[in-house]
């Protein structure tokens, strides 16, 4: 299991939480700025890769014709899984 700081959250989800800080409050200046790109990237990227760590994709069955969906599961704690992502948007 990952460390965790006072607040409960892991050193990476910290690290995310505090990019995505920068990038709210600077959003309207960073928007169409080339920094602004390479941090909202970054964001994603970090997301993501944080994502694959700590949780394991689970297939869900759709009862909508033509459409997959499927949800994180987090690998630490059980009872924690994410809302049901739609596949063909997610690029998954």
């Amino acid at each position: 299991m990952a460390k965790t700081n006072r607040s409960g959250r892991s050193a990476k989800a910290s690290v995310i939480l505090a990019k995505y800080d920068t990038f709210q409050k600077s959003a309207k200046t960073l928007l169409g700025e080339e920094s602004g790109t390479q941090l909202l990237v970054e964001l994603v990227r970090l997301s993501l890769d944080y994502l694959h760590a700590t949780s394991e994709v689970v297939t869900l069955k759709s009862l909508v014709p033509f459409k997959q969906y499927f949800a994180f599961h987090h690998k630490a704690a059980p009872q924690r899984t994410s809302r049901p992502v739609n596949a063909g948007l997610f690029g998954h």
